[in-house]
């Protein structure tokens, strides 16, 4: 029987019983802890689970924290994330699932990203997964790109619409403006020259 209150206490290297079960990869007693309530993101370690995990190149338990909310670009005290570890290591298969799951390949520790680590190392298989995992970001890119580029000139299109529509009311309007004005001095002469007419007509009357 598990204590749970235990099951997160570090030892005096900082790790927890997740850390030293993925460290040996066992699968079976990664599974029964993360149950019992063991922390796969602990806070304030010298170590996390997932680091221990891609030191052993396991990525049966590596798959296993990443379903249970692993953070893919936490920074330990040596490495940097598990995609450094990866890098350094050369373990290309949990480098490649780092990446499938979204780990950023461009996150520093030191000022080194997994990459300047993997040549370092002499990496050769885990820069030829860094290179896919780029060519499919660049092509995922260009289509967000060209959808983007494609919402514009729809964009583009409705607000020429709505521009002309704009100018023709703005027309209409000031037709209509016209024709008012047209109207009123037409009125206000009219009664001009029948009032006129009318006080013409007055002044004969009375001669």
């Amino acid at each position: 029987m598990i204590c749970l209150c235990m099951v997160n206490l570090p030892n005096i290297d900082g790790a927890t019983a997740l850390c030293d079960a993925c460290s040996n990869g066992c699968v079976q007693t990664v599974r029964l802890l993360l149950k019992n309530g063991a922390h796969v993101n602990p806070p304030f370690l010298l170590t996390t689970p997932i680091h221990e995990t891609v030191l052993k190149d396991n990525w049966t338990c590596l798959k296993l924290l990443l379903d249970h909310g692993a953070d893919l670009d936490k920074n330990d005290l040596h490495f940097g994330t598990p995609l450094h570890v990866a890098a350094y290591k050369g373990h290309s298969v949990s480098g490649a699932v780092l990446l499938q799951a979204g780990a950023s390949p461009n996150v520093t520790k030191t000022h080194q990203t997994p990459l300047h680590l993997a040549a370092r190392s002499q990496n050769l298989d885990f820069i030829r997964v860094r290179g896919r995992s780029r060519m499919k970001w660049e092509r995922e890119t260009e289509v967000v790109m060209a959808t983007a580029e494609k919402a514009w000139k729809e964009l583009e299109k409705i607000a020429q619409v709505v521009v002309v529509v704009v100018i023709v009311a703005a027309a209409a309007a000031v037709v209509v403006v016209v024709v008012v004005v047209v109207v009123v001095v037409v009125v206000v002469v009219v009664v001009e020259v029948v009032v006129e007419v009318h006080s013409n007509s007055s002044t004969c009357s009375s001669c």
